[in-house]
């Protein structure tokens, strides 16, 4: 349903609602003045919003055609004869109406009934309400979320604000470079060195990582250690780096990925080698350092003496 107050506009524009309505499928039911009402099948709601935005857009692109408003509603109408024509009645009816008239110009407006069908495959803004009727108004900017969804994949990460880019780059120069191979970051926001190892590692590349956190089950020993293999960056890589190990080696960090207890020689060994044939300059991240468990923390800081060139540490 949709209104507007120039009579000539609107004769118009009915002509041409009715010849669209026809062309989506729908049901044109009558014309009460400024208003023209149409129905389509229960099923066919998608149908009767997208008819909405290409009259919408028709409107856009030709002066003449008048700024409407649409109202959707979902329930049943009922026709009944009178002398010379008929009458439309119904809820439906009625809530399409007061939505249409109070969502403004040029908006599409849906009951409560059919957001929630229509919900999951458009996008709506702000509520509107007209007396006990409630309904949604249609983002006419991007409506469907398929769109949304393909535009999110085209956003590009947020530029470094000018006060922190020198930070940013000191930390470059300094992962980079052969002298430094631990790092520690200090900063009041967490998110910022998370931020800052995210875009180093798109730079840089690191053949291997391994993110050491604090685990819930903080008394599970080598938790972290265990829960670094499992998850993270290099979780795709873990299978083609145990490849590579001795066969003993492969079982024990299996047995530890599994949650199987190893003992700590064991372990060092492990990690050691595959560190060492991962590539050069894996990384370890350390997030809060004070939370990861002593045991992971003592595994890696044997193998940190045991490799000819340790992996680049990040805290």
């Amino acid at each position: 349903m949709a209104e507007d107050e120039d009579g000539a506009l609107a004769l118009a524009w009915s002509r041409e609602a009715i010849t669209q309505v026809q062309v989506h499928g729908g049901e044109p039911l009558a014309i009460l003045g400024s208003t023209v009402v149409f129905s389509f099948d229960a099923l066919d709601y998608d149908e009767a919003l997208e008819l909405a935005l290409s009259l919408l857009r028709l409107a856009q692109t030709h002066a003449s055609q008048p700024r409407v408003s649409y109202g959707i509603a979902i329930g049943t109408m009922t026709t009944r004869s009178l002398i010379g024509g008929q009458a439309v009645e119904g809820s439906a009816l009625d809530r399409a109406q007061a939505l249409s008239g109070a969502a403004g110009e040029a908006a599409i407006v849906v009951d409560e009934t059919a957001h929630e069908r229509l919900s999951e495959h458009y996008l709506f803004g702000k509520e509107v309400t007209a007396g006990m009727v409630r309904g949604r108004v249609l983002d006419r900017a991007l409506p469907r979320k398929r769109s949304c969804r393909m535009a999110v994949l085209r956003l590009k990460q947020a530029p470094i604000p000018t006060s922190r880019r020198e930070v940013y780059e000191q930390l470059r120069l300094r992962a980079t470079g052969e002298r430094e191979r631990c790092v520690l970051l200090r900063t009041s926001q967490p998110c910022e060195a998370l931020d800052f190892l995210t875009r180093l590692a798109n730079e840089v590349s690191p053949p291997f990582e391994l993110h050491l956190r604090a685990q819930a089950a903080g008394l599970q020993p080598l938790g972290s250690l265990q829960a670094a293999l499992t998850h993270g960056p290099s979780q795709s890589k873990l299978e083609q780096a145990l490849s590579s190990l001795p066969l003993d080696e492969q079982q024990v960090l299996r047995a530890l990925v599994m949650g199987e207890a190893i003992s700590r020689s064991d372990a060092v060994g492990a990690i050691s080698t595959l560190l060492d044939r991962s590539g050069p300059a894996p990384w370890v991240v350390l997030h809060r350092l004070h939370d990861i468990d002593a045991a992971s923390l003592g595994v890696l800081s044997e193998c940190r003496k045991r490799l000819a060139k340790p992996p680049l540490i990040f805290s």
